[in-house]
């Protein structure tokens, strides 16, 4: 045990623990003070906890860990754009805390990550609805299946577009792969951001269609468009 504690010791020397968010290096403390605060601040209100959008038609529910404001910003841009892919994992434990908070009256029968395509995957070398999910699956013990919900052509980045942009952009973009292995289910549906919730709805609408039960989503992450 002592050697165990030792190895430990000098493996923080050499790599030492960093802020989940900011990347600042904290070392042997547990949170980082110049974050601290912040996050516990930007976690989301209890009255905003489900949000519902009247121009949703699909999904049931979405809720989300956090408004997207420092430090919350940094840890996603740093997860999406500079390859720290084990975050991934550290933001799906709270999202995994967040479904048991938030949906504990629904049996979820499978989770299921927002669909990318090829090239996406390739430009960023790993896919983080995928990893997510597999982690909230894991954590949860609900089964996740990645190949069912696919995304059948190229699109813009929604972030360029406006509303009406973002809408035609999506349309029709995603399909289900194995109906009848969808119907009767209820499904948690993974993503990092959720803005004006179009990507999780047109996410929904196949699952809809081949006969699911309903359709709820978790985001680590939300924008202020939806309020």
């Amino acid at each position: 045990m002592i050697k165990i504690k030792a190895i430990s010791f000098l493996l923080d020397l050499i790599f030492p623990k960093r802020c989940i968010y900011c990347g600042a290096v904290i070392g042997f403390c547990e949170d980082c003070d110049r974050c601290k605060d912040k996050v516990f601040e930007s976690r989301l209100k209890e009255d905003k906890s489900i949000l519902r959008n009247i121009s949703l038609k699909y999904l049931n529910a979405v809720t989300a860990c956090y408004e997207y404001e420092f430090p919350i910003t940094s840890g996603i841009k740093r997860l999406k754009f500079q390859g720290e892919r084990q975050l991934a994992e550290l933001y799906a434990a709270e999202m995994a805390e967040k479904v048991v908070e938030q949906f504990r009256d629904i049996d979820f029968d499978l989770v299921i990550p927002v669909a990318a395509t090829h090239k996406q995957v390739e430009e960023r070398g790993y896919n983080i609805p995928q990893i997510m999910s597999a982690f909230i699956s894991k954590r949860l013990e609900i089964p996740t299946k990645d190949d069912i919900l696919i995304k059948t052509r190229e699109t813009e980045k929604q972030h360029n577009l406006t509303a009406e942009q973002r809408k035609n952009n999506l349309k029709g973009v995603f399909s289900v792969t194995q109906k009848d292995f969808i119907k009767g289910k209820t499904i948690l549906l993974v993503d990092d951001i959720v803005t004006t919730g179009m990507t999780l709805d047109e996410s929904a609408k196949p699952l809809c269609k081949a006969g699911a039960d309903g359709v709820y989503s978790i985001c680590f992450a939300t924008s202020e468009y939806n309020f």
